[in-house]
């Protein structure tokens, strides 16, 4: 199985962003209970944090 990689994008205290984070935790979840041995990795990165994200 390839790496997976996924990055999310937010800022705290936006309920789109928590809502987005609970369904991709509940889908990577899924792929690992189904698959053997995924490498999954998740970034969270917040537009608060980086002037390019954020424009």
């Amino acid at each position: 199985m390839a790496n997976i990689h996924l990055t999310l994008i937010g800022k705290p205290g936006c309920h789109l962003c928590d809502d987005a984070r609970d369904l991709v935790a509940t889908v990577v979840q899924k792929v690992i209970d189904e698959r053997p041995s995924p490498d999954i990795t998740v970034e969270e990165r917040s537009i608060l944090d980086d002037a390019e994200l954020h424009a």
